[in-house]
């Protein structure tokens, strides 16, 4: 793989408006996405048309599972003359993606382009084959998928109580402020978060007339009359100031954080919105970002302020590491195992194009050990990470190379960096950790332990 330097790309913020809404609309959440999310494959689907996908756009895909090693050109797949004559790579039926609109005379960052010159810094495992046998990826997938299902099950349940908590804010804020609306943002909202997550609300007003401290601290005097708000406490000493509390009613409580959209450096409606759209268009993503959350929130190492990985920043971290696979990515599930000796269990077979030719394909079993392996031998110290322009690692430079914090660039905000993880070396371990416990076969639920 070749490992040619490529320059520091320029970090254009994403100029995304919130519209303006009736202060009586109630917030909602995300209607549930199944995993993996459907594959795109014409234009109605961003127009809000009925999602028809037509019989000339879809691939066939062989049925037996076959590896394939991306080339140095990034648009070849290598020969198989041993495969069958049923067994070629099937060229690929150009995907549309959202319609490209120029902002201010600048090319949009993230338009997901059909050709991307990926070129990575540092030596990177190169997606292929893995040395493990069939039987041994095929029983890691469905350890991950079955702890997929029980979370998304989890989720359901968690749902209408989570709704509830929202809603009961959302009326003490208009209590408060007639024009004011109160939004959903982070992983609750896009569903890559676990059961036990709080959920990120963000108080949208047209004209605030006060700074968002005070408009916090009016809050907090106001919901700790209210019988089902618990351990009320404004964070004033934050870079934004958030006010967190906890809604219980009966046996159950939800943990709410509530921040100002006029804060300084706020742009959680702005991310929300383009992972979204990354989510839309990486069938893989979700569930690789779900259990790899779940691993750091077993070893408290998910909570920026105590310098661990953000859910933010970790999922920046999974799409760049997708955006380097190819660029179109679709995901089938393979009801056949052809292979006798292998587990008969059905499994989601990932797909990754460039250039329209397959250069890999695998299940997300594969593409979590090779997350693993591929970030144990990164060189956080060295290389920066931004996914926008198609992505890249760039060298942060001598000056750099001495910090303990991750550089992860922030796509919506210029040259801001999200990653304070300071104990970085901390998560490798832990990767490097679990990566062992795969290969040994060790049980789902110790390695979450």
């Amino acid at each position: 793989m070749d490992s040619t330097v490529c320059r520091k790309s320029e970090v254009i913020p994403c100029n995304q408006e919130v519209e303006n809404q009736s202060s009586n609309i109630q917030p909602t959440f995300p209607t549930r996405q199944i995993h993996p999310p459907r594959t795109h494959a014409n234009d109605s689907q961003w127009n809000n048309e009925p999602n028809q996908t037509s019989r000339s756009s879809q691939v066939k895909i062989p049925h037996r599972l076959k590896l394939r090693q991306r080339s140095k050109s990034h648009g070849e797949c290598p020969s198989d003359n041993t495969s069958d004559s049923n067994d070629k790579t099937v060229p690929f039926a150009k995907a549309t993606f959202p319609r490209e609109t120029v902002v201010n005379n600048q090319k949009p960052t993230h338009s997901f382009p059909e050709q991307n010159q990926d070129l990575l810094l540092p030596e990177a495992w190169c997606p292929s084959a893995l040395p493990i046998d069939c039987d041994l990826h095929r029983w890691f997938t469905h350890e991950l998928e079955d702890y997929i299902e029980r979370n998304d099950a989890r989720l359901t349940s968690v749902r209408d109580k989570q709704r509830k908590a929202v809603n009961a804010i959302h009326r003490v804020v208009s209590e408060l402020w007639n024009d004011a609306r109160l939004e959903v943002y982070g992983s609750t909202y896009t569903q890559l978060c676990l059961p036990n997550s709080d959920v990120d609300c963000v108080i949208l007003l047209p004209y605030p007339e006060k700074p968002p401290i005070d408009i916090l601290h009016e809050l907090k005097t106001k919901v700790e009359g209210s019988t089902w708000a618990h351990h009320v406490e404004l964070l004033s000493s934050a870079r934004i100031p958030v006010l967190k509390l906890q809604y219980v009613k009966g046996r159950f409580r939800v943990m709410l954080d509530i921040t100002c959209g006029h804060s300084l450096g706020h742009s959680g409606i702005q991310a929300r919105e383009l992972v979204e759209l990354y989510k839309y268009n990486m069938p893989a993503m979700r569930p690789l970002v779900i259990i790899l959350k779940a691993h750091l929130h077993s070893k408290g190492l998910n909570a920026s302020y105590s310098g661990g990985l953000s859910s933010y920043a970790l999922v920046l971290l999974v799409i760049r590491f997708l955006q380097f696979y190819g660029d179109i990515h679709t995901a089938f599930l393979d009801i056949h195992e052809p292979e006798p000796q292998c587990d008969t269990q059905s499994c989601f077979i990932y797909t990754f194009f460039r250039n329209g030719v397959v250069v890999w394909q695998g299940t997300i079993g594969m593409l979590l050990v090779d997350f693993l392996e591929h970030h144990i031998y990164f060189d956080f110290h060295r290389y920066g990470i931004s996914i926008t322009n198609g992505g890249e690692y760039f060298d942060l430079g001598v000056d750099c190379t001495t910090s303990p914090m991750v550089c992860i660039m922030d796509p919506v905000r210029y040259n801001h960096n999200i990653g304070n993880s300071f104990r970085i070396h901390e998560i490798v371990h832990a990767w490097r950790v679990w990566h062992d416990q795969i290969m040994q076969r060790a049980p789902l639920s110790e390695m979450l332990t």
